[in-house]
């Protein structure tokens, strides 16, 4: 317009839009119009509160075992510090990556979805306060992917009693690792006899039972069917009725009892298992074994 003339015209709506520095502190907003003359023509008298920046907390997850293996039940310890100036933490949530369900009293709490899960935690659960230096610490039991999240942060964030956010956090999270497992058994065609397996986990994974699926052309038996075959407690397994939740429908499976197979050394048991195979003539699906852990609850837990 020209000199002079109005910048706005009454009865419409304006928005404003600026950059500005965050703050937690409580401040409010001013905005005042003039005309020319020496006082505002009109103003809000600085009562619009502006919403404060929520506070930067800090998170930290840690498996209960260093290496974290995919679908499998596992225990999380979080540990959350508020932030500088942030108010009292009251309602606490963790926003998990996707494809992890969290399991409470060793059942599933909700299901996998196309989004994160969000866990709200109790102001009774777990130990400490977010504000003080150790900061509050709680675990979470959770049954992990099939495989890594192409996301594997984890987020807190703390609302207040109106809902309102006053801090967040956040944590880089971990990678899945299958169970390192040696196979040992004659590569060679139409082979009948022994394949060997052994792998070491951790005592804490209470590993009760393994689930040995072979290749799909493969023919496997359990142990006990010859005169000089060493003992075992081992039974064709198909997971039809859903016993193991997240294994889906398994072919070609044993299961195979693990209390006669540990040998304990330090944190860790090492266990070896043995089942009868017979190969085809010729692979043509792939020489894929596969080997999960099951504890007395039939959970995975490697």
């Amino acid at each position: 317009g020209t000199p002079g003339s109005p910048v706005i015209a009454a009865g419409r709506v304006y928005r404003l839009r600026s950059w500005c520095r965050a703050t937690i502190e409580a401040f409010a907003w001013q905005a005042d119009t003039e005309d020319g003359r020496p006082q505002p023509s009109n103003t809000n008298d600085a009562q619009t509160m502006a919403s404060p920046a929520a506070a930067l907390m800090t998170a930290t997850v840690t498996p209960f075992t260093s290496r974290v293996p995919p679908a499998s039940l596992v225990k999380i310890e979080l540990r959350v510090r508020a932030g500088p100036g942030q108010a009292k933490v009251t309602d606490l949530k963790v926003l998990m990556p996707e494809g992890f369900v969290l399991f409470d009293r060793g059942e599933a709490v909700g299901s996998v979805s196309d989004g994160r899960p969000i866990v709200s935690v109790a102001t009774s659960y777990g130990s400490g306060d977010a504000a003080d230096g150790d900061g509050r610490k709680f675990s979470l039991e959770v049954l992990t992917p099939a495989s890594t999240p192409a996301d594997k942060r984890w987020f807190v964030f703390a609302q207040d009693q109106g809902g309102a956010v006053t801090g967040w956090g956040m944590n880089p999270g971990f990678s899945l690792q299958s169970l390192p497992v040696r196979i040992s058994y004659p590569s060679i065609p139409l082979y009948k006899g022994w394949v060997a397996m052994s792998f070491t986990v951790p005592v804490v994974r209470q590993g009760k039972f393994a689930l040995v699926t072979a290749p799909p052309e493969f023919l496997i038996k359990c142990p006990g069917q010859e005169k000089d075959d060493p003992p075992a407690v081992c039974e064709p397994f198909d997971n039809m009725l859903g016993q193991v939740e997240g294994a889906g429908v398994l072919l070609n499976t044993l299961n195979v009892s693990l209390t006669m197979a540990g040998i304990s050394e330090g944190l860790n048991i090492i266990y070896s298992v043995m089942v009868r195979i017979e190969t085809p003539e010729v692979v043509s699906r792939g020489f894929q074994w596969n080997v999960r852990l099951l504890n007395e609850k039939s959970r995975l837990v490697g």
